[in-house]
């Protein structure tokens, strides 16, 4: 059987996954003496591992709400989303518990 690209990054990610040659040929229907030379030739040691950064991401309401009509094909109108409606009822707790420090002093609370 030939290794194909597909079979070939199938193999170099059970490979990286930790799984054993004959694993990874019982797993594929190879031999395992074809895993060992594809790993072989396609293996590069001296290169380190490559890592992906992750960063938060931020989502606004705005990002889930739909824009684009079926009929009309425009970007006129804007339908909120459930999800863009449950972002916006978690902003508004926030924002009401949260007080800015200019007003902090200005703003008269009598006590219960």
């Amino acid at each position: 059987m030939k290794i194909t690209k597909t079979i070939g990054y199938a193999i170099k990610w059970l490979d990286h996954s930790g799984s054993s040659i004959d694993d990874i040929a019982n797993e594929l229907e190879l031999t395992a003496k074809q895993v060992k030379n594809f790993l072989e030739k396609n293996h590069n040691n001296d290169s380190p591992a490559l890592t992906t950064k992750q960063s938060p991401v931020t989502v606004n309401s705005s990002d889930l709400m739909i824009r684009h009509t079926r009929d009309k094909k425009t970007n006129t109108v804007a339908i909120m989303t459930k999800e863009a409606s449950a972002i916006n009822d978690e902003m508004r707790k926030i924002n009401n518990t949260k007080v800015s420090s200019k007003f902090k002093d200005c703003i008269h609370r009598p006590k219960k």
